[in-house]
């Protein structure tokens, strides 16, 4: 309530508040009186201090089940200026946290199409290929610059292996292809026999230097937000097809294959339904991927077409301060996302575009959004099925057969609907990490 004033002699309750706009401790303002902020406690009620946050309660529900997850993605690209000044001990300490703390066992490495005849240290050279000769059917190797994908692979990747070997976990690799150029003099999409021969290039290349391929391509990046890819999904289903039977003939394992990785989520079941009108594509195709840089979409756009064509769905990227925890639990609940990517496992951007982690006065620290999220990647693994939660909670069971819960909340939270057993408790803040709790054995019925 407002601090009472002392009666002001001469004046009348009226002729006070006309002058002070305060009325006489007690008092009841007169009729015609406008209310300000620092009297409304006396005019319309006291101000109801908020409530304690209290015990808030979710329920699990074991029998209700979603998505079976794949992995949890990290980027692993650029040139020299991405890790200049960062020694490889501190890349490899960086690695080995992602695999072993952070439990990101995907890794993402790019291929820019000019590598073809043409340089990737800069653009436009980049983006603009140069045929390495008129017959898609012989390969010249020595016509191809794979500087700065070896760069990536040397300085992540191999890490990232070595990790997850000490673990007996093993990296799933990605290959992103990348065309942001349109319409350039030589284009693989116009002949698809081309861009088959270009991942024949890429693949043979790794084989012979490094003794392993990729294990999915990304057919291209951001189709949505160029000309020569934009609403023709029929082009993406053709270097789909065109890719598999080159590698295939070549003796190579057939990739898995993810698209549409558009960059705008309303733009990708346009580009999904066109995969569909050439023979094998959309048998090749595993995974329905987007970023979300606009996400103006009904999600049900996407889940019911992955659901239909038994595809898992992927957000691939959103490289800024809200690739969040919040947005993690709405891509897991909402598209029913099996893979989430971050951006960089560490480089010189420190954490401007949702690295991972970063060097903080030369000590290897998480990034604010890796700090929460965290409590997703670490705890849930390759093949866990998410199963029902109530309110804020994202639940899952791993394959064998452990729970996990996460729940965004304030004060007290009680999960119910846990199966019997002991669980660990965590818990992280914005400004408190990793928090540990005591173990708390339940038994059938019981809450934690």
């Amino acid at each position: 309530p407002p601090t009472p004033i002392a009666p002001v002699g001469g004046l009348t309750n009226a002729q006070a508040w006309a002058q002070f706009q305060k009325a006489i401790g007690g008092a009841v303002a007169p009729s015609n009186a406008t209310t300000v902020p620092d009297i409304n406690g006396l005019v319309v009620g006291a101000v109801t201090p908020p409530p304690d946050p209290g015990q808030s309660t979710v329920t699990v529900n074991p029998s209700q089940t979603f998505q079976t997850m794949h992995r949890w993605e990290v980027t692993s690209a650029g040139g020299p200026p991405a890790w200049q000044g960062i020694s490889d001990a501190q890349l490899a300490q960086a690695a080995d946290i992602a695999v072993n703390d952070l439990n990101f066992t995907r890794a993402r490495i790019e291929i820019f199409n000019g590598a073809e005849g043409s340089s990737v240290a800069s653009s436009p050279a980049r983006y603009t290929p140069v045929n390495d000769n008129a017959d898609p059917n012989v390969l010249d190797l020595t016509r191809f610059d794979f500087s700065w994908l070896d760069l990536a692979i040397d300085r992540v990747v191999i890490p990232l292996r070595q990790s997850a070997t000490k673990s007996s976990k093993t990296i799933y690799l990605d290959l992103r292809y990348v065309d942001h150029i349109a319409n350039t003099p030589f284009e693989h999409w116009r002949d698809p026999a081309e861009y088959g021969e270009f991942m024949l290039a890429v693949f043979t290349h790794m084989r012979d230097k490094y003794g392993f391929v990729p294990d999915s391509i990304n057919v291209v990046n951001e189709p949505d937000n160029f000309a020569d890819y934009a609403g023709q999904g029929d082009k993406i289903d053709r270097l789909i097809v065109a890719a598999a039977n080159r590698l295939q003939a070549e003796g190579f394992a057939v990739p898995a294959f993810s698209a549409p990785w558009v960059s705008s989520m309303s733009n990708a079941p346009g580009l999904f339904d066109g995969i569909g009108t050439v023979p094998g594509a959309m048998a090749r195709l595993t995974e329905f991927s987007y970023h979300r840089y606009n996400s103006a979409i009904d999600p049900n756009e996407i889940v019911s077409r992955a659901l239909v064509n038994n595809k898992r769905t992927a957000m691939l990227e959103k490289w800024d301060a809200d690739g969040n925890a919040a947005l993690l639990v709405r891509d897991l609940t909402e598209v029913r996302a099996s893979a989430w990517n971050m951006a960089q496992v560490m480089d010189n951007a420190l954490c401007q575009f949702n690295q991972v982690m970063f060097l903080n006065n030369g000590v290897v620290d998480y990034c604010p959004n890796t700090r929460v999220i965290r409590q997703y990647t670490k705890y849930v693994n390759q093949g866990a099925v998410r199963v029902g939660a109530s309110g804020s909670a994202v639940a899952f069971r791993n394959t064998d057969n452990t729970y996990v819960a996460i729940v965004t909340g304030s004060g007290g939270i009680t999960v119910a609907g846990m199966p019997a057993g002991t669980y660990g408790r965590f818990y992280s803040t914005d400004t408190l990490f990793n928090q540990i709790l005591p173990d708390q054995t339940i038994s059938t019925g019981q809450s934690l």
